[in-house]
């Protein structure tokens, strides 16, 4: 999951750690992060949306890499 550290700021508790209170903390392992996955060929998910947006994108996600290995998964039967 990939997301500005602006864009998380709602999210997080009221009692931040070093890591939290750090801007500069955050971006360079959130540069880390990019650079592993892109040496890796990680997929990165936009996680800047909404707790539920990014969760579609997830199951998105996976349900591609699933399907591309020939695993299918059945639907959830819906109204």
């Amino acid at each position: 999951l990939d997301a500005p550290p602006a864009a998380l700021l709602g999210r997080r508790a009221t009692t931040k750690d070093r890591y939290e209170r750090s801007a500069r903390l955050q971006e360079d392992a959130r540069n880390g992060y990019r650079t592993l996955a892109k040496e890796l060929g990680w997929t990165v998910v936009t996680a800047s949306s909404s707790i539920r947006g990014t969760n579609r994108l997830v199951i998105q996600v996976v349900m591609k890499l699933l399907s591309s290995k020939g695993i299918a998964i059945p639907r959830a039967a819906g109204p």
